[in-house]
């Protein structure tokens, strides 16, 4: 198999396609029929994962260390690795025509909790908030780089949602380029005189679609979602990116993020669920950060997938009431 690790443009419709034939190995643990499945990302498996490029350990305050090739640090709370199939490197193969791009990059992995759980809300809350502050770190150091020009982080729970382990983690991707979707909203938030500022002000105001409020937080039944039950986790403050967030404020928002996983799972019963962060690429400044989570459920017919217009049988105001009723903060 000839290794191909490249970005490919849509010419009439600008998508972005990244091809990485290594892809195509990675493991499948929730496709295993049976026999016992050893954890990469458990304590004590460390060996199994490339060293981790930056983890944390608590101790009254966090604690930074590094592994090396030779050497894993153990008593982790929360670490980021470089994905062992990864979709982007910073060495990547000679592109294959000379109209595509090398796919360079980072694309890492975050194990969220030493827990073997597949889920964030059964591990420990301060788990999930250390976790959170060391992928927003490690995201600062990534924008560090030149090439770099904007990172997505994103978390697949289950098979549907394209999930290869159960052990609960989340990926972080750091681009040469802005996604088509993210320079849309750029533009808006450029345009738009804070346009998410003034969509939250008129959502609390009608409580309609009002999942829960926060001290620093909102999470909102999008008021136009793609696919049913899909929320948004938005912070009250404007802010573009948040790499800064206080310890109360990581804490609210790894509360909330697990309320909404427990919903997902253990009420609505929905094997799989996909969750993204939207920040301002490098050099934009007027945005608004903000977290997005959707369960994996349609099959997206010709409509959505010629035109960008989704079909949803679930409006959101009743999405919002069934939803709030199982929201709590523990």
């Amino acid at each position: 198999m000839k290794l191909i690790n490249e970005l490919r443009r849509n010419p009439i419709s600008g998508t972005i396609t990244i091809v990485s034939t290594i892809r195509r190995f990675r493991p499948k643990e929730y496709e295993a029929k049976s026999g016992k499945v050893v954890c990469p990302f458990c304590p004590g498996n460390e060996f199994l994962t490339p060293p981790a490029i930056v983890l944390v350990k608590r101790g009254g305050e966090y604690v930074i260390e590094r592994d090396s090739e030779e050497r894993r640090v153990r008593n982790w709370v929360a670490r980021v690795f470089p994905n062992k199939y990864p979709a982007l490197t910073v060495k990547p193969p000679q592109v294959t025509e000379p109209v595509f791009e090398e796919a360079y990059g980072y694309h890492e992995v975050l194990v969220e909790t030493p827990k073997h759980v597949p889920d964030i809300h059964l591990a420990p809350r301060e788990d999930i908030a250390d976790a959170l502050w060391l992928g927003f770190h490690r995201i600062h150091e990534l924008l560090a780089d030149d090439r770099v020009q904007c990172v997505v982080m994103i978390k697949n729970r289950g098979a549907q949602a394209g999930a290869s382990i159960i052990h609960t983690h989340s990926q972080i991707f750091a681009l040469p380029l802005t996604p088509p979707r993210i320079a849309v909203e750029v533009e808006i938030f450029r345009v738009g005189n804070k346009p998410l500022c003034r969509y939250l002000s008129d959502e609390l105001s009608k409580e309609r679609r009002v999942v829960f409020r926060g001290e620093h937080f909102v999470v909102i039944a999008i008021v136009a979602p793609r696919i049913p039950y899909e929320l948004w986790v938005v912070p009250y403050k404007h802010r573009a990116r948040p790499l800064d967030l206080s310890y109360d404020e990581l804490v609210e928002l790894a509360t909330i993020l697990q309320n909404i996983t427990k919903v997902y799972t253990e009420v609505l019963k929905f094997d799989s669920y996909n969750m993204w962060l939207h920040m301002a690429p490098k050099g934009v400044d007027e945005y608004h950060w903000h977290i997005e989570v959707a369960p994996s459920l349609p099959t997206w017919g010709g409509l959505e997938k010629s035109s960008d217009v989704y079909i949803i049988d679930v409006p959101p105001e009743e999405a919002a009431e069934i939803i709030k009723k199982h929201f709590t903060l523990r």
